[in-house]
């Protein structure tokens, strides 16, 4: 979702036009109302809050849904020297499959995560 490419559509109002857009202060929100529409579905569905969100996070990335409920990014790198020998291996920030310190767990499918709240036992 922090993709610059292919991003994501927006209107600029500055310059007059549509444009593709990304990064992280893009897929922030777009994860937090992710989140919201999740958590309304259980509040209509009378079922208990949710909690805090890391447990369940790392319970359901550990599950046999984790490729279906996380698109697991494995390339790029958070390195500030990605062609040294350290910036190609996961502990100095190279992406890789499962969690990685430059995606974590990977982003959020939202109709997968929203099915997998919903069938999960309190």
């Amino acid at each position: 979702m922090a993709s610059f490419t292919p991003g994501f559509a927006d209107y600029d109002k500055q310059d007059q036009g549509w444009g593709a857009d990304g990064g992280t202060s893009a897929a922030t929100p777009f994860t937090a109302a992710m989140v919201a529409l999740v958590l309304e579905q259980e509040r209509k569905a009378g079922r208990p809050p949710l909690g805090s969100l890391t447990p369940l996070l790392y319970k359901l990335a550990r599950g046999p849904d984790y490729l279906s409920i996380f698109y697991d990014v494995t390339r790029g790198t958070s390195s500030r020297r990605p062609r040294s020998a350290i910036g190609k291996t996961a502990a100095g920030g190279a992406a890789q499959p499962g969690y990685d310190l430059a995606t974590g767990l990977g982003s959020l499918n939202a109709a997968a995560f929203a099915a997998a709240v919903a069938s999960r036992e309190p």
